[in-house]
């Protein structure tokens, strides 16, 4: 599974690099089975929006869409 300071520093890799898929970088079955047992509550927002690619969907639309 994904420790916390894993899903801390996959949450800071995704503020800074913009096309950063964590799936890629980790592995999907190992998000998907940390996912289940133990995202942190300090992170569970930032975690969810950098898995559902919060950003690229923004960019996609107009300004003020979202």
């Amino acid at each position: 599974m994904v420790t916390e300071r894993e899903w801390r520093k996959l949450v800071g890799m995704n503020n800074a690099i913009p096309e950063f898929d964590p799936m890629e970088s980790i592995g999907e079955v190992r998000v998907r089975k940390s996912i289940l047992a133990n995202l942190p509550d300090s992170l569970r927002g930032e975690i969810w929006c950098m898995i559902c690619q919060v950003k690229r969907e923004k960019e996609m639309h107009a300004p003020g869409f979202y």
